[in-house]
């Protein structure tokens, strides 16, 4: 990797199992799950983090997007694995900023709220509601395949982007 990178993205994350909320206990194939939801959630981006800063800090410049989650905020029952790894990916932004701001590196952390993409069950949904208040697809195309729930309140009430 000799090009440099001037922003990472790191957007790569799991939920749980058919993306629906689930007993700790009753997780299926929990022992498996945990393992995956800690190298996805977790392990990628740290590492991914620790491929391109050294270079970004050998230019003085470069910024990180770290996305966590609302539920990093408060315990959310029911998401308590997934929860506590969008705590990690938020704790983890946050010291690296500290850390790294004065060597003209930007690391933060994004708090999003529910994501509809082509890979989640309300995918459909989603984009019917968007066509419905917006009358067209040309807004889909600006928010690419994810929309965030709070893009279609803000459209219901009548604030389009």
């Amino acid at each position: 990797m000799d090009e440099e990178i001037h922003v990472l993205v790191n957007n790569v994350s799991i939920c749980y199992p058919k993306e629906r909320p689930e007993y700790f206990t009753e997780i299926p194939n929990l022992s498996q799950f945990i393992e995956s939801i800690i190298n996805v959630n977790i392990k990628a981006c740290t590492r991914l983090t620790a491929l391109v800063l050294p270079r970004m800090v050998a230019k003085g410049r470069g910024v990180i997007i770290n996305l966590s989650s609302m539920s990093a905020l408060y315990p959310i029952p029911l998401l308590a694995i997934y929860s506590a790894t969008k705590v990690y990916i938020d704790y983890l932004s946050r010291c690296l900023h500290q850390e790294y701001k004065s060597k003209g590196i930007v690391i933060q952390s994004l708090m999003s709220t529910n994501m509809s993409h082509n890979m989640t069950p309300a995918h459909d949904l989603v984009e019917s509601v968007l066509k419905m208040w917006v009358g067209s697809r040309e807004l889909l195309h600006t928010f690419g395949n994810d929309y965030s729930f709070i893009t279609i309140i803000s459209t219901a009430f009548g604030r389009r982007p």
